[in-house]
């Protein structure tokens, strides 16, 4: 049944249209307080400890008293693919996605532009494969990084950014093909954002990789919450109650409280890396980088690559 739904799901977005269009902020499916729907990724499987699902929900109800209550659902179906993420949006079977900035992401999709994880998806610790640590001991330049070949998806804003840095970079189309790959010894490292890695090394059954324990790499790469082009109405409410939440302190209790971001930034010891800063060719000139209560850290002002 469930390979039946993912099949017909597939077909109606090959074909570009939808069955029921949702739309924002309306009662559906017998609801009697209205919804909007978010896609299933695979950080918000269950959405009680969904990072960014409880945080649209903080939005949401921070804005309610001026736009009325409405609350976050989750679709049923895993869309595993950002492309699937974006036609989605655009088709109107979901209203809202969280994803990482990009030049054809912001075109297709309109940006509410705060940094959902105050940019920490732009800070970046590699899977290796076990035993490799003592090669990256080795590391104290960003000239000698630059010999170790990198592991990318296909369609991720990353490829860019590293191939622009200098990195050799080596694409698959999913998670799964990437690690494979690295295991396979076809790259040598493979960048995530420090709240992904921890999840995906704990949900691995081998122990053929292991987390780098020294450098992180770091550039401009927020996550945002986008909506479709014409749906400006909805933009304007979650921008407004995420920065109700920003400014009376919800948003950065959400944040540091949360178990996804508290372990990431402990068990990797971030602070105490050799972080290498990059430039990023893309940065959108609307990204608010001189609004430091958006980051986590403040950026090193020279991130456009000269």
């Amino acid at each position: 049944m469930k390979r039946l739904k993912w099949t017909l799901l597939v077909i109606q977005l090959a074909l570009g249209g939808w069955l029921v269009p949702a739309q924002a902020c309306e009662v559906r499916d017998g609801d009697t307080v209205p919804s909007l729907v978010m896609p299933l990724k695979y950080e918000n499987r269950r959405a009680n400890v969904s990072y960014h699902f409880e945080l649209l929900g903080l939005a949401l109800k921070k804005s309610e008293q001026e736009f009325g209550p409405c609350e976050p659902r989750i679709t049923e179906l895993y869309l595993p693919s950002n492309r699937l993420n974006l036609h989605s949006v655009e088709k109107n079977l979901v209203d809202v996605v969280d994803t990482t900035t990009s030049r054809e992401r912001d075109e297709r999709l309109l940006p509410i532009r705060i940094p959902l994880l105050k940019g920490l998806m732009g800070y970046r610790v590699m899977f290796i494969n076990k035993g490799d640590q003592g090669r990256f001991n080795e590391v104290k330049t960003i000239e000698q990084f630059r010999t170790f070949s990198m592991g990318q998806g296909a369609d991720w804003p990353d490829v860019e950014i590293l191939t622009r840095n200098g990195f050799k970079v080596v694409t698959a189309v999913t998670h799964q093909s990437l690690t494979k790959m690295l295991i396979a010894k076809r790259f040598d490292a493979y960048p995530r954002g420090v709240q992904q890695i921890l999840v995906e090394r704990s949900n691995r059954s081998d122990s053929a990789l292991q987390v780098e324990k020294n450098i992180a790499l770091a550039y401009v790469s927020p996550v945002y919450f986008h909506v479709a082009k014409d749906n400006q109405a909805l933009a304007e409410r979650i921008e407004k109650g995420l920065k109700i939440a920003i400014e009376d302190g919800s948003f950065d209790k959400h944040f540091n409280e949360h178990k996804l971001i508290k372990r990431a930034i402990k068990k990797l010891d971030l602070e105490k890396r050799n972080i290498f800063y990059l430039c990023n060719p893309y940065i959108h000139p609307d990204t608010p980088i001189d609004e430091d209560k958006y980051w986590w850290r403040p950026w090193p002002k020279d991130q456009l690559c000269k």
